[in-house]
């Protein structure tokens, strides 16, 4: 048996090699080879072949990391969907995907408004400001940014639009004491952190110094119950759930990452994610040969 892991660089955002290390020590507990699939060692002609029972899973961001899990990915590969298939159609929106499942998420409304007077309907129907636009493919609280008036919406919304086609979420302000990181393996949470927002930031998954350092947090069963449901919703069997506490005691989840960087989650707790993912991968590739 064998674990390709695609992957790549390391980066400020991503701690992809992090990750790797993590992978490397399960697998070697585990008597498996441990395979690291890098980009600028990868080309049409180098793609490895996967025999049966083999794994594979995926941390690599973007369309090369993409293509490659859909090249690698068959019936008979240990993966962490619950459908095989699914790496070609896609897990879908997560957002939507929670809505549909009936959990507690923000409201939110999709596409920017055409007009500026359609702004101040968006306005209207998400509660007034202050209001948060969120633009899909950042990391650490990258592309997260909150407007308080229609001239600052009216301008990050032409900003936005001159970036091109962007996946785009308005969404209704909640104010928060802290955020939660749950990492959802399986039926169960088999880690949880919680932070808080660094100082002068309102994004509490960003970079920077804090007032109050967050660490490993042990959440009510009512909450973790709710995370594995929202990883469940997205056709994926693993993922980092976020979720947003505020002050008077009202939460809602703010999205499922699938991949996800598990690697700080790992750290802080000392709770050995990556080899839960492996475990789910082995019953997973064993109870589908059955």
């Amino acid at each position: 048996m064998k674990f390709y892991h695609i992957s790549q660089a390391d980066s400020r955002r991503t701690s992809q090699a992090a990750q790797a290390e993590f992978f490397s020590l399960a697998c070697e507990k585990r008597a498996i080879e441990y395979v690291r699939l890098l980009e600028q060692d990868i080309t049409g002609l180098s793609l490895p072949k996967l025999n049966d029972g083999d794994l594979l899973y995926r941390s690599a961001l973007g369309v090369w990391g993409k293509t490659v899990e859909q090249l690698l990915t068959n019936a008979n590969v240990g993966h962490i969907f619950k459908e095989w298939t699914v790496p070609f159609y896609g897990k879908g929106n997560s957002y939507m995907s929670m809505k549909r499942a009936g959990l507690p998420v923000i409201e939110s409304l999709y596409f920017l408004p055409n007009k500026k007077l359609e702004a101040l309907e968006y306005v209207k129907k998400l509660g007034g400001f202050p209001l948060v636009i969120k633009v899909a493919g950042g990391t650490q609280g990258v592309g997260i940014m909150s407007v308080d008036s229609i001239e600052s919406f009216n301008s990050v919304i032409d900003y936005v639009k001159s970036k091109g086609t962007v996946e785009v979420r308005v969404m209704k302000y909640i104010p928060h004491e802290f955020y939660g990181r749950f990492v959802v393996v399986g039926e169960s949470v088999v880690a949880s952190t919680r932070d808080f927002a660094p100082v002068g930031d309102f994004r509490t998954n960003a970079w920077g110094p804090r007032e109050r350092k967050g660490g490993t947090y042990d959440f009510p069963e009512e909450i973790k119950n709710l995370a594995v449901q929202a990883v469940a919703s997205t056709k994926a069997k693993i993922g980092g759930v976020d979720f947003v506490f505020a002050p008077d005691g009202d939460f809602y989840i703010t999205e499922v990452n699938t991949p996800f960087d598990f690697a700080e989650t790992q750290k802080i707790t000392g709770v050995d994610v990556s080899d839960a993912i492996i475990e789910l991968m082995i019953k997973q590739t064993a109870h589908s040969s059955v």
